[in-house]
């Protein structure tokens, strides 16, 4: 069915990526729309008919995945938008902050469902089993499923995230249905009134959802790093010839529009020129591969320096003995009429809770001890990579 919908629907004429983006997302929305708002009509027929609020709230559930359907057809209207002076990466995070509305709006449907619930099981009334409902149940949970398979498959196809969000709720529909399933069941033939606690279980799973998705693109919003993109490309750039090293990988993303900075070392005896061939040659394949824009910072390295070899020496005992976490790069040794300048960062675990400029005092002191001449200027960085 999916496959069908692609092809019947969605016409690759080679257009821009941004308006094929578009389409898929139009198609997810507007397919979403329909089967939530039939499954949230059927659902209160019987929830009617049963008198189960489990049923009921299931409807209600439905029907707040109608309006997360309508958010995702803004969304990718939003976000379609071209960048213009204001918005120069474009305006992709628009997804990201109405799938942030979509998860909230779970979180209220979850909470009202919790009171209601509650409500049932301190005050009890009879329910009724009917086979129509049973019908229904089952039809809503093969939809939901159906529905999972489909907004993961575009999802992943077009990069979105308010439809990986929409994949997760449609399977908490699966399970939340199923609950209110088994309630009818014992009900009908152990006289077991579970509606009030399933109905409970159901509002508990769509909560869960709801924080779930908040919180992801709450960590978007706010930054959160491309690890396993970024280890890639460092492992891709620092593969490549002529580069010594690298470090200082900084990833953010706009939906299609993919941005990286990066520190390269290079040997110091290469020209301008041979430089700037290196670093453009390599922005260029890193596009082409990964699509990310790749500005380059070069760093000179002289290789056969005798006093930047032995400060590097000097350098890593005083770290090792400090803390064997630490690292460091971007080291400079300069020869100066009364001191060695060293210039170099100081590389700490990104999670260490740690006094920074006791840190510079600490390394700064041994390598003074170590030889009076050395005059260090020490950065603080947090090792991400």
């Amino acid at each position: 069915m999916t496959q069908w919908l692609i092809k019947r629907f969605i016409k690759d004429n080679g257009d821009d990526p941004n308006k094929l983006r578009t389409r898929y997302g139009n198609l997810a929305g507007v397919t979403g729309l329909l089967v939530n708002v039939f499954l949230s009509l059927i659902k209160f027929l019987a929830g009617s008919l049963s008198g189960s609020v489990a049923v009921t709230a299931d409807a209600l559930n439905n029907l707040s995945d109608s309006v997360s359907s309508i958010l995702s057809l803004l969304s990718f209207r939003l976000s379609a938008r071209p960048a213009d002076s204001d918005h120069p990466y474009g305006h992709y995070r628009a997804e990201l902050l109405l799938s942030t509305l979509v998860g909230a709006s779970i979180i209220y449907v979850g909470g009202s469902l919790m009171v209601t619930s509650w409500g049932k099981v301190v005050n009890p009334h009879p329910i009724s089993f009917e086979p129509i409902v049973a019908v229904i149940l089952i039809l809503s949970i093969l939809l939901k499923l159906w529905m999972w398979v489909f907004y993961r498959a575009i999802g992943k196809r077009i990069g979105s995230d308010i439809l990986h969000a929409a994949a997760a709720d449609a399977v908490g529909d699966v399970l939340s249905t199923s609950a209110v399933l088994v309630s009818l069941i014992l009900f009908r033939f152990f006289k077991v009134q579970l509606d009030g606690i399933m109905g409970i279980i159901v509002s508990l799973l769509i909560l869960k959802n709801g924080i779930g998705i908040v919180s992801e693109n709450a960590s978007k919003l706010l930054g959160q790093g491309a690890q396993k993109t970024g280890a890639e490309l460092l492992a891709f750039i620092k593969a490549a010839p002529g580069v010594l090293g690298a470090h200082d990988l900084m990833v953010h993303d706009y939906g299609q529009n993919k941005y990286a900075t990066v520190d390269v070392e290079l040997d110091a005896n290469m020209t301008m020129e041979q430089a700037h061939a290196l670093a453009d040659g390599l922005e260029r394949a890193v596009f082409e591969k990964y699509k990310y824009h790749l500005v380059i910072h070069v760093d000179p390295v002289r290789q056969t320096d005798d006093l930047l070899r032995l400060a590097r020496v000097d350098v890593e005992a005083v770290l090792v003995q400090l803390d064997g976490r630490y690292g460091y790069h971007d080291l400079q040794a300069e020869e100066a009429s009364d001191c060695v300048q060293l210039h170099f960062d100081v590389l700490i675990p990104p999670d260490a809770r740690v006094d920074e400029e006791k840190i510079k005092r600490q390394v700064a002191e041994s390598l003074i001890n170590l030889n009076p001449r050395y005059r260090p200027l020490i950065r603080i960085e947090r090792d991400f990579e």
